[in-house]
């Protein structure tokens, strides 16, 4: 395809975006009423995860933000996508209405960007138009829930790695005579990470009159992380039970101590594996041309003169 071809159908591609978008702003205006209606049902779900709110004014538009995007994103995504969404946001610790709204303007940028790039490319790649068409605009579309994801797998990973110190500390505090608040309290004043984070979660949760079985439920449902899901369970039966806290979390130090051993016995074992390719790729290259070179060269020296 010549250039003067291909200037007027990314014209024309740039003119259909600009009218695609004046639509979606104003079937985004128009639908203010349901998205007031669907905004209230997601302040419910948020609520339910034991989220902070911010701020709104009276037409149900979080301060701060640009408006048309977030509903934009309100309208491309389903109920139950909103829900997945809110749950991942809770996982990786930015459960409100802020990061949902931010979340919903990147779906609508990433799907109007990847568009945009698509037909733009599908406009030069002849064939393979269909790819850019529908890949990229899904691709945009789909990348900050990787990104999220990401985030919350990042953030479950961390909480792993303090638990173990963090149920000797707790064990330590009950043992030396404090309750379960107040060695909750320590460790959330002692540690920064999200782990502190969310025993200090679960302590405003209490002081503001939620039981303590209701405080451990919500932390076991806005975390993906076994062993702080485990800890919240034992918890829970403990205060139904009536078995001592402090025998309960020795076995839970003791449990994630040897959780913990076992893992570092596995990536010790991966780790001859995981060399293996860059030792092949790096290291014996030179051991060749050290060991051969100075044959080869001899060699190429008495073929040279003969």
């Amino acid at each position: 395809m010549t250039a003067a071809a291909s200037d007027p159908i990314v014209a024309a591609v740039l003119v259909g975006l600009a009218v695609a978008a004046v639509l979606l702003a104003l079937i985004a205006r128009a639908s203010d009423r349901s998205t007031q209606r669907r905004r209230a049902a997601t302040m419910a779900i948020v609520q339910n995860y034991g989220a902070s709110t911010t701020t709104v004014d009276g037409r149900g538009s979080v301060r701060g933000q640009f408006v048309v995007l977030p509903r934009i994103g309100r309208i491309l995504i389903t109920r139950p996508g909103r829900r997945r969404i809110i749950r991942k946001l809770a996982y990786a610790g930015f459960a409100n209405e802020r990061a949902l709204a931010r979340i919903e303007s990147a779906k609508a940028v990433g799907l109007i960007l990847g568009a945009s790039l698509g037909l733009i490319a599908a406009s030069q790649w002849g064939g393979w138009w269909l790819i850019g068409i529908v890949g990229m605009p899904l691709l945009g579309y789909f990348l900050p829930d990787i990104w999220l994801r990401g985030r919350a797998t990042e953030r479950a990973e961390r909480i792993g790695q303090e638990m173990p110190e963090a149920m000797d500390l707790l064990y330590l505090c009950v043992n030396a005579g404090q309750g379960l608040t107040a060695a909750m309290n320590e460790v959330a004043k002692s540690q920064s990470g999200p782990l502190s984070a969310e025993f200090a979660r679960v302590i405003k949760e209490m002081q503001l009159g939620m039981s303590r079985q209701d405080a451990f439920r919500e932390l076991r449902r806005r975390t993906q992380q076994p062993d702080l899901q485990k800890f919240a369970d034992a918890i829970i039966q403990t205060d139904r039970s009536g078995v001592p806290i402090s025998a309960v979390l020795a076995e839970q130090a003791r449990a994630m101590r040897e959780r913990r051993r076992s893992k570092a016995r596995e990536h010790a074992q991966q780790v001859g594996v995981k060399i293996l390719f860059p030792l092949v790729l790096c290291f014996l290259p030179g051991v060749f041309v050290v060991a051969i070179g100075p044959a080869v060269i001899s060699l190429i020296s008495t073929f040279a003169g003969l």
